[in-house]
């Protein structure tokens, strides 16, 4: 019996290191929806696609004009609990 459980031990450590590395890698990846848009130039950008996805929420204040003459807003972010 004791041969038994040390050999569902040692089965499971492995299982158990690949699952957490795997969660892991796919949690990273997805973390944040709006990490393609961070890179561009353009700030209105990422504040159009973040209210679009639903990320920030509405109000906006306008914090600036952009080098188009289009106006640099911020958002708030959604609360956790209202995604979905």
């Amino acid at each position: 019996m004791l041969t038994f459980i040390a050999r569902r031990i040692a089965y499971s450590i492995p299982v158990l290191l690949i699952a957490s590395v795997i969660v892991f890698v796919f949690v990273y990846n997805t973390s944040d929806p709006l990490a393609k848009f961070r890179q561009s130039k353009d700030p209105t950008v990422l504040v159009q696609q973040g209210l679009r996805v639903g990320v920030l929420e509405k109000p906006c204040t306008q914090i600036g004009v952009s080098e188009g003459g289009n106006p640099i807003l911020k958002c708030h972010r959604t609360p956790a609990m209202k995604h979905g």
